[in-house]
């Protein structure tokens, strides 16, 4: 009686190991566990990167009862946010929006002194995070240059690159790095929409790529 149970206390222990031994296997073996991890290492390299090319953008709209009108930057406005801005015109010709950042060109036109209050109307103060066109270089430049050492700053541990594209998944060629994965091995890529602003103020709807290993 005492063989028997020694034996049934025996099948279970090894069943229960067999078991164990198959987790730990499919755990370590497990392509979805590895796909995971690697899906969270894109994506910090992707927080990473739109944190170095990104900035809060101050935006207020002018609308002007004629084509081309000419608006007077209101007194409290200037106490308020200043007179740095970069003014862009939109395709609507009677409405102008006003960029408040200091990685743009600040360069402005229509604010001219002694507009009829009449004659145009302002919208309210609003901030949007914007990819910068230039920060965007900035950061290719030294990706291409400084590799390593762009690493170590972002503290990386996987080696990654990036491309800008157009809606129409046209590559842009000054936004894009030089480095190219290497062949035959595996590749986790990642690509979505962002709004980039040139320093005129022109935004264009663009898709970032990102490809690590």
């Amino acid at each position: 009686m005492k063989k028997k149970a020694q034996m049934h206390v025996e099948m279970i222990l090894s069943f229960a190991l067999f078991i164990l031994s198959i987790t730990i296997i499919f755990f370590l073996l497990n392509p979805l566990s590895k796909q995971s991890s690697n899906k969270m290492e894109i994506n910090i390299i992707q927080q990473k990167i739109l944190d170095k090319v990104s900035s809060e953008i101050g935006i207020i709209s002018v609308i002007t009862t004629t084509e081309n009108g000419c608006y007077e930057f209101p007194a409290n406005y200037i106490t308020e946010y200043g007179t740095d801005f970069t003014e862009f015109q939109q395709e609507n010709l009677r409405k102008y929006n006003l960029y408040f950042s200091e990685d743009l060109s600040n360069t402005q036109t229509h604010n001219i002194l002694g507009c009829e209050p009449t004659s145009f109307s302002f919208g309210v103060y609003l901030t949007e995070d914007l990819v910068v066109y230039d920060k965007v270089t900035q950061l290719i430049t030294q990706y291409n240059s400084e590799y390593e050492s762009l690493k170590d700053e972002l503290r990386l541990n996987n080696d990654f690159t990036f491309k800008f594209k157009t809606k129409d998944n046209l590559e842009i060629s000054e936004l894009k790095t030089t480095k190219s994965p290497p062949s035959g091995i595996n590749i986790v890529a990642n690509e979505f929409p962002v709004r980039v602003i040139k320093s005129s103020g022109e935004i264009q709807e663009l898709i970032l790529n990102i490809q690590a290993w």
